[in-house]
């Protein structure tokens, strides 16, 4: 029993490590965002990482399920 509760854990672990890389990137953009100089090559960079991170979310969150 204790191999299936290793397994459900892992996708929850990575999981919140998505998330966590998520908000960090969400954070950064934020703060970016602050200044009249930030790049708008890395704004689109940044935010083209968060969505994809978005996604491995949710595809997370599927498998989870």
């Amino acid at each position: 029993m204790q191999e299936a509760h290793g397994l459900s854990s892992a996708p929850l672990g990575r999981l919140e490590a998505l998330k966590e890389k998520h908000s960090a990137i969400d954070h950064r953009i934020e703060e970016e965002q602050k200044f009249p100089s930030a790049s708008d090559v890395l704004l689109r960079h940044l935010k083209r990482q968060k969505l994809h991170l978005k996604e491995a979310i949710e595809e997370e969150k599927r498998k989870v399920s």
